[in-house]
């Protein structure tokens, strides 16, 4: 019974894990065949909202490094670089560079505020209305050596080799300031996660794989606040083109509004408010779905969920969602891509 209920959790998971990484049985879009009736649909909104597209935002970036006692180097450098590619692709944004460090450091009144105590310091930036700070604390462990006992590839024979192993402790704080108010528009922390590294020998030599591994968490943590970014300020966008029975959506944004695979977006229609004939009109949502690629900066494909059920037309409005969390399959596809990582 065990070895049955084994071979079927193996057949199970293998099927399961396909689907991380292509639909499974549904073409790709460029492959995808347009239906002559659905995908033909169009939303025309009758009361059409018109969104101002301004010169973005102008906001500043700074990554603290404040208690980050004995972090990994290329994590501060790589979290910096990373929001810094981000920020300066959203559309909704105008990067500032960053030419008086004296002006716009402050680190003393920035560590207070992220911390949530004195925020009557100035914070008025010269050029920038917003600022993004990130906090990064990583904390990594003095190396430890191990004996561990293997198996000689060569001979078969049991061996005890030194292995010494390194700990890193990551943490990521991220806050959206309103410089002017004085105010925090949009915070996310993320979770403190515990990494280990070995190596064989009594001195440790994978800083060039650490260092690797720190810099895919920094883009990792960058891209899942970038996100909440998109959902919170970001316009909205439209289905260009439907395909497969409306399974495929291609829609007018990518990557400059903060859209990468994985990204969740809903699709909605503008009704009138009967409750209150006079007030505002309100969405209404009409499917979610999920990015698959981006094909270019200002568009990406989105696989849309339960499309048999519901009907994504040309015109609809897409929004980034604000929900960004991950169910138990999206979370066993990320075990199994990110499994070098322990993300």
């Amino acid at each position: 019974m065990k070895k049955a209920f084994g071979l079927l959790s193996i057949v199970g998971i293998g099927l399961l894990t396909t689907g991380c990484l292509a639909p499974w049985s549904i073409p790709y879009p460029e492959e995808a065949e347009i239906h002559p009736v659905r995908d033909n649909a169009v939303y025309t909104d009758p009361k059409p909202s018109h969104f101002e597209e301004g010169e973005g935002m102008p906001v500043a970036i700074l990554v603290s490094e404040q208690n980050a006692k004995g972090s990994v180097p290329s994590l501060i450098a790589a979290t910096d670089s990373a929001l810094g590619s981000a920020v300066s692709k959203l559309e909704f944004f105008k990067l500032v560079a960053r030419t008086d460090a004296g002006d716009l450091l402050r680190e003393q009144a920035l560590a207070a505020m992220a911390e949530g105590g004195d925020t009557s310091a100035d914070m008025t930036l010269s050029g920038a209305d917003y600022l993004i700070l990130a906090k990064v604390n990583s904390i990594q462990s003095a190396p430890v050596t191990k004996k561990v006992t293997k198996k000689d590839l060569v001979s078969g024979k049991k061996q005890t080799v030194p292995v010494t192993e390194v700990s890193v402790s990551v943490s990521f704080d991220f806050r959206f300031y309103d410089t002017a108010a004085q105010e925090v528009l949009l915070s996310k922390s993320l979770d403190k996660k515990v990494y280990s590294f070995s190596t064989e020998g009594t001195v440790f030599s994978g800083q060039a794989e650490l260092d690797a591994a720190m810099t895919e968490v920094a883009k990792k943590a960058v891209q899942s606040f970038i996100a909440d970014m998109g959902a919170n300020f970001a316009p909205p966008a439209h289905v260009t083109e439907t395909r497969y029975g409306a399974y495929w959506a291609a829609i007018d944004q990518g990557a400059n509004y903060g859209l990468t695979p994985g990204v969740k977006v809903y699709f909605y229609e503008m009704a009138d408010n009967t409750a209150d004939p006079e007030g505002p009109r309100i969405k209404r949502q009409v499917a979610s779905g999920k990015v698959y690629r981006n094909d270019a900066e200002n568009q990406a494909w989105v696989s849309v969920r339960s499309f048999s059920k519901v009907q994504v037309k040309k015109g609809h409005y897409v929004k980034i969602s604000t929900d960004q969390s991950k169910n138990f399959f999206e979370q066993l596809c990320e075990i199994f891509t990110y499994a070098n990582l322990s993300y």
